[in-house]
């Protein structure tokens, strides 16, 4: 399995593939952090050692939300699509995944964080752990589960 990631700390144990998500200073969903964590979970779920890949945070944060600076350079209706594409597939890509993925929160799970949470196919939390979905609070409607083709071109 792949090891080398920028944002990413991969640990493998006994078959268990650990990804510590680590995209200071609060994990938040930008492109290319979405890519590295498609990278890692194609190249677990293509191992055959891996039997279970677990997505956890670094620091105080499982993920906590989405890079709003992306969102802040949309220009136009057709760009809006392209910009959130990203955290729909990945959610797809977990729930349809190969293997089992758990979510460990161990602190904010906000937002597109939370969807890649409730996308995983189990959960467990740390004590304390505050979750929500704060985009609506400026206009936002959480929407990254809501994809019409999966990462493989097939409809749901």
């Amino acid at each position: 399995m792949k090891t080398d990631y920028r944002t990413i700390k991969v640990e493998i144990t006994q078959g268990v593939a650990i990804l510590r998500l680590n995209n200071p200073p609060v994990n938040q969903l930008s492109k290319p952090f979405v890519e590295e964590i498609k990278d890692a979970l194609i190249s677990a779920f293509g191992d055959n050692e891996v039997k279970v890949v677990i997505l956890t945070g670094t620091e105080k944060n499982f993920i906590a939300g989405a890079d709003i600076t992306e969102m802040q350079k949309v220009k136009d209706k057709d760009s809006i699509f392209s910009t959130g594409d990203g955290e729909q597939q990945i959610t797809q890509f977990i729930e349809q995944g190969p293997k089992p993925v758990i979510a460990a929160l161990n602190g904010n799970c906000l937002g597109g964080g939370l969807e890649i949470a409730m996308a995983s196919h189990y959960r467990i939390a740390a004590k304390g752990i505050q979750v929500g979905q704060p985009e609506v609070q400026i206009g936002l409607i959480p929407g990254a589960g809501e994809h019409k083709g999966s990462p493989t071109g097939r409809t749901s």
